[in-house]
C-alpha cells in the first residue's frame, strides 16, 4: 500500500497568510497536531500546534514563523511501512505527500494510517491469534507456515518483534481459525514458547467493534 492510496480528501492545507489562531482552529476541527503549509501548490513545510504555542504569535500570519516549519514529507510512492516509521520517529499526526519540485499532492492523517494498517494485518477478519517466542537463530518462516498449514489452517498475517537486549523474537500470528488447540500443541512440540493466545468469540468481536468505533469517532473520521 502506497502513500497516494491513503491521502485524505477532506483535511485542508494552510496558507502562509493564515493566522496562527486560524491554523489552531483547523487543527482542532480535524483533531490533528500538524497541518501542511502550502503556497500556490508548493509545499512549504509542516506546522505543529506546539510551534504556535511556543512562539505565541496567535493573531499574526504563520509566514512569520516559516523558519520553524518542519520539512518532512513523503512521495506518493512511499510504502506504508516507511510512512509508519516516519510518523513514529517524529510523533506526527499527519504527513504530507509531495511530488516533483515539492508539489503538494495531499496529506495522510493518523486515523487513515490506522485504518490501512488494520487492513494489512487482516484485523477485521475472523480468526485466532497466537503469540510465540523463539531464539533468533531458530526462527524459520517456512517452519511456522508448515506447523500452521499442517493443522489445516492458514496464516492471514504475521509480524516479528525483537526483544530488547535479548536474542529472542516475539512472533504474532493471525490465523483464519479460532480452533487453536492442535496448532498450539504442535508449536510446543517444536519447542516454541507460547506467550499468549486469543480465540475470537462473538462477544469479543462486539467489544472490539465498539472500541474501534469509539476511536474512529474520537479521531473524527
Amino acid at each position: 500500500m502506497l502513500a497516494h492510496e491513503m491521502m485524505s480528501d477532506v483535511v485542508p492545507s494552510l496558507k502562509p497568510s493564515d493566522s496562527a489562531n486560524r491554523s489552531l482552529n483547523w487543527m482542532n476541527v480535524f483533531k490533528l497536531s500538524h497541518l501542511p503549509v502550502v503556497n500556490e501548490g508548493v509545499f512549504l513545510g509542516l506546522l505543529s500546534d506546539e510551534i504556535i504555542y511556543d512562539t505565541g504569535i496567535y493573531e499574526e500570519p504563520i509566514e512569520k514563523i516559516s523558519d520553524r516549519f518542519t520539512n518532512i514529507s513523503v512521495s506518493k510512492y512511499t510504502h506504508v511501512f516507511e510512512i509508519i516509521d516516519i510518523c513514529s520517529k517524529y510523533s506526527l499526526t499527519a504527513i504530507p505527500v509531495v511530488g516533483d519540485d515539492n508539489e503538494y499532492l495531499g496529506i495522510i492523517v493518523l486515523s487513515k494510517l490506522i485504518e490501512n494498517i488494520s487492513k494489512i494485518i487482516n484485523a477485521h477478519v475472523s480468526g485466532g491469534i497466537i503469540v510465540v517466542e523463539v531464539h533468533v537463530n531458530d526462527y524459520s518462516l517456512s517452519q511456522i507456515a508448515q506447523i500452521v498449514e499442517g493443522n489445516d489452517a492458514k496464516i492471514l498475517s504475521m509480524y516479528v518483534v525483537s526483544q530488547p537486549d535479548s536474542m529472542r523474537l516475539s512472533i504474532t500470528i493471525k490465523l483464519n481459525t479460532s480452533e487453536l488447540t492442535s496448532i498450539i500443541r504442535t508449536f510446543e512440540r517444536y519447542e516454541y514458547d507460547i506467550k499468549a493466545t486469543f480465540e475470537e468469540k462473538d462477544t469479543m468481536k462486539e467489544i472490539i467493534k465498539e472500541r474501534y468505533n469509539s476511536l474512529m469517532s474520537y479521531l473524527n473520521i
